[in-house]
């Protein structure tokens, strides 16, 4: 089924290859011949050129235009999708042409109701055995070297099959005698199993913290949310009625997956946390408040506070399932949440800053906001010794030495959530009470040469896309005029077809290129992804 190709294979990498080089040598082919081609006289011709009409040169190369522009886009469209593909190969963002699809044309939610929480989590002391047998949580892990493992795991109580990505620490065994912390990481939209482990470069960075006593010896643990098409395009941390039951996948299966196949990992809820990075930040702090029976802390990096994707955006659920909302209304165990995002980020900052003072009685919420750094996975791969580092800090790092499991009652409205521990770090400020420091705007000449220069400037999108347009124009035009004076200078048929050739090439391939530099700018600037080029460079480079 085309839905289930991969778009992450040197196979399907070489085909679009191969279909973008077969299509620009055609359309190279096309503009020489339209060049070379002479002009079959008409009638009235002699008569217009008798008046001395000087229009008709024009009107040829208007048609000659007309004629090669649609080539000209389709090849744009190809290099674009080319570049687009091989940079995903290495950020590992969409995996299937089934998720690009879904991401493009999301299906509407079948219902906003929300499904009831599972209460058969093995993870907190406070929840019952489950009914589904252990034999039936086991699976086969595949070996991928430097201690990640695959598997692709059925839930038996959420229904859902797909993938998960465990990583061990160095001189793991089962039978070591070692009590495990576990780690689960949560992907954004788009994103996958492996893209957040590649992204975070999350196995040497929690192997290092182990060296260094940071943290206690921890398994990690990444399940993929692109469950099925629906979820790809806008994933759900919740069970959501009419839709997968990703909330009892992540909050259950995975959990009692990981406990089945690693014995060794602790069974309290303060050896749990979730993390995760966007849409799976806030997905890491809705599920760790909604299960705080079996996640004890979670790390929110670049989430949102009020759910803006999946079935949870619904407005008849949204307001219900902000997280300021939930953390001093709905009934918890203490946890520990740190919330990070940069304040380059126009998407999350506000929604940072939100979480500032939040927090029911015995939560510790610590907010960070980094100075630069974007929506990207340069600044998430930078900030996971800080998370690290406060995760090891959090109680409950030693076995036994947990918050009270029992949940307090329901916070009012008007509950003041005095007892919870907020500190923030923000442009240098101590607290979240001290006051902000006044920031002068920019000059009117800095702005310009910010808008220039910077990655996300309008200038610099601007005339990219000015000089694209030029070049696609170009690309038929200049090989037409360029004719005229090779047959001056005398050139034989076949040195007038080589050089219009390698003119339109040149002239094809900058067009191509400044078209697809132009589309990346804008779908930055929306995305709000990256801040600098230089960050730009880190994340996407070796991909080029």
């Amino acid at each position: 089924m085309i839905s289930h190709v991969s778009v992450v294979s040197h196979r399907f990498l070489l085909g679009c290859a191969a279909v973008t080089a077969c299509a620009i040598v055609l359309t190279v082919l096309l503009i020489v011949r339209l060049a070379l081609r002479r002009r079959e006289p008409r009638a009235g011709d002699r008569c217009a050129d008798d008046q001395g009409d000087s229009r008709r040169p024009a009107a040829r190369g208007r048609r000659i235009v007309l004629a090669a522009l649609p080539a000209v886009l389709v090849c744009e469209i190809l290099v674009t999708g080319l570049v687009a593909t091989r940079i995903n190969m290495t950020l590992q963002l969409v995996a299937t042409i089934g998720q690009i699809s879904g991401m493009i044309n999301p299906q509407p939610v079948a219902s906003s109701l929300l499904g009831p929480l599972s209460t058969g989590g093995p993870a907190g002391p406070s929840t019952t055995a489950s009914p589904v047998p252990a034999e039936q949580y086991r699976a086969d892990l595949e070996d991928e070297g430097s201690g990640l493992h695959r598997t692709v795991f059925h839930g038996p109580a959420s229904g859902v099959t797909d993938e998960v990505r465990i990583w061990t620490p160095r001189d793991y065994r089962p039978d070591d005698g070692v009590a495990y912390d576990v780690l689960v990481l949560l992907h954004g939209l788009p994103g996958t199993s492996e893209s957040v482990f590649s992204a975070l470069d999350i196995g040497p960075q929690v192997q290092d913290a182990i060296d260094k006593g940071v943290i206690p010896p921890t398994i990690v643990v990444a399940p993929s949310l692109n469950v099925d098409e629906h979820q790809s395009a806008a994933p759900d941390c919740a069970d959501i009625v009419g839709r997968a039951k990703v909330g009892t996948w992540v909050q259950e299966d995975v959990p009692r997956m990981v406990h089945t196949l690693f014995p060794g990992t602790r069974t309290d809820r303060g050896g749990w946390a979730l993390a995760g990075v966007s849409s799976g930040g806030y997905c890491a702090a809705w599920t760790t408040i909604m299960r705080s029976d079996v996640f004890g802390n979670a790390g929110d990096m670049s989430g949102y506070n009020v759910p803006i994707i999946g079935g949870l955006s619904d407005p008849a659920l949204s307001a219900d399932n902000t997280l300021t909302t939930l953390l001093t209304r709905h009934a918890h165990s203490p946890i520990g949440l740190w919330v990070m995002s940069a304040a380059d980020d126009s998407t999350v900052t506000d929604a940072t800053r939100e979480l500032i003072g939040a927090g029911g009685p015995g939560d510790r919420v610590d907010v960070s906001l980094a100075p630069e750094g974007g929506h990207s996975g340069s600044l998430w791969k930078e900030q996971i010794p800080a998370f690290l580092a406060w995760w090891g800090r959090r109680p409950g790092a030693v076995p036994g030495t947990d918050a009270p499991e029992t949940a307090p009652p329901a916070p009012t409205a008007s509950a003041a959530p005095t007892t919870g521990a907020t500190t923030a770090a923000l442009t240098g400020t101590p607290t979240a009470a001290a006051a902000q420091p006044a920031v002068s705007r920019p000059s009117l000449s800095t702005r310009l040469a910010a808008s220039f220069t910077g990655i996300r400037g309008m200038g610099v999108m601007t005339l990219m896309g000015l000089a694209s347009i030029l070049l696609t124009i170009a690309c038929p035009i200049v090989p037409y005029r360029l004719r005229d004076v090779l047959v001056g200078a005398g050139a034989t048929d076949r040195r007038r077809a080589l050089v219009l050739a390698a003119v339109g090439a040149v002239l094809l391939l900058a067009a191509c290129a400044l078209t697809t530099l132009t589309i990346g700018l804008v779908v930055n600037r929306i995305g709000g992804f990256y801040p600098t080029w230089s960050v730009a460079w880190e994340n996407i480079g070796p991909a080029l």
